[in-house]
């Protein structure tokens, strides 16, 4: 593998390729520049390999794998990433993968820190040897959507250090990149059309892989379905209507999206003792977050689901944005994160 120069770290590629006509159907949301000249990353989105020597590894493997491999529930316990030691010998094999992290000490002479002493710029090295530590990151190093991190630091304890204070760093910077491919792959598709959203006050960037499932206009409700084989089934609703301005506004949410699911969902409902909230911005606005796990006793179904709920207080209407996931064979966080995608598009009509 040729050696890398440090200074790519910081190297924006530019984009090859002739430019598309604008279509308001199509919608790609990401500026990731692409190589030509290099493949396509290998490997599961949500693996992170790991090259470290002995000494590094058994101290941090722990650490790692509790970082990286926390939990989100969905109706189960599902990891965001599955942390894998990659074998050195083997580098020529493993390089290519999508998620890569690097964990060396520069004062040491075992083969995974010599490799790093080899492939990096001599001033990054010698950064770290001066400050103690140093933590960065590269996409598309050797491969088109690839993420690369190296966590460095001048001794072991350092190191151990590094991934204990920048957990929360080194698992968002991480995640992000989840994220952002799962924006890419959802938005392959063309979205719904402007004309779609006729006679609404809201818009969303949709892809057209969703249809309506329920409507009813006369009540401000649509609810939009996505359902392919060998994915779950996502959900993506819309409600609205006007209140009185002293609403509260996390009851209103409970107990609205109660009364619609229940009649447009056929009787699905929630233990609102179970669920969990959280403030967030959404469409411009501050809203309330609701997640918990739906349930149906009629049709002996269930899934998890995310409700959002936020007021336009110049016209006095509260907004219910749903996000509702059924898939009891398989794992649901990547349809979850497709869904806070769309739902992040979210807007109000001007």
């Amino acid at each position: 593998m040729k050696k890398i120069i440090f200074a790519i770290l910081f190297i924006s590629l530019f984009m090859l390729g002739c430019k598309q006509k604008k279509d308001p159907q199509n919608y790609h949301p990401s500026n990731k520049k692409y190589n030509p000249r290099k493949p396509l990353s290998w490997g599961q989105q949500q693996t992170i390999y790991v090259f470290a020597d002995n000494n590094v590894w058994n101290k941090v493997e722990d650490i790692i794998k509790g970082n990286l491999g926390r939990f989100f529930y969905t109706t189960d316990n599902e990891n965001y990433f599955v942390v894998k030691r990659a074998g050195f010998e083997a580098i020529d094999q493993y390089y290519k993968f999508k998620n890569l992290l690097f964990l060396g000490d520069v004062n040491s002479n075992d083969e995974v820190a010599n490799y790093i002493k080899e492939s990096l710029n001599k001033s990054l090295i010698d950064k770290v040897k001066n400050d103690g530590f140093g933590l960065f990151h590269k996409e598309n190093l050797w491969a088109n959507d690839q993420f690369v991190c190296f966590a460095l630091g001048n001794s072991l304890q350092n190191i151990i250090d590094l991934n204990i204070n920048q957990s929360e760093k080194i698992f968002d910077l991480f995640k992000d990149i989840l994220i952002e491919r799962i924006k890419t792959k959802t938005y392959a598709f063309k979205i719904l059309p402007k004309s779609s959203f006729n006679g609404l006050p809201w818009t969303a960037k949709i892809p057209s892989v969703y249809r309506i499932f329920r409507e009813d206009k006369t009540n401000n409700f649509v609810s939009y379905i996505a359902r392919l084989r060998k994915k779950a089934d996502r959900f993506f609703a819309v409600y609205y209507e006007k209140i009185n301005k002293e609403t509260d506004l996390e009851k209103w949410l409970i107990k609205t999206r109660k009364e619609i699911f229940w009649k447009y969902y056929e009787e699905d409902t929630f233990n609102e003792d179970d669920v969990k909230f959280k403030y967030i911005r959404i469409a411009g606005y501050d809203g309330i977050e609701m997640k918990g796990n739906w349930f149906n006793d009629k049709l002996v179904v269930g899934g998890v689901f995310r409700s959002i709920a936020f007021v336009d207080k110049k016209t006095n209407t509260a907004f219910l944005i749903d996000n509702s996931i059924y898939y009891p064979e398989g794992y649901k966080l990547s349809a979850f994160i497709e869904l806070k995608v769309i739902s992040d598009s979210f807007l109000l009509k001007k």
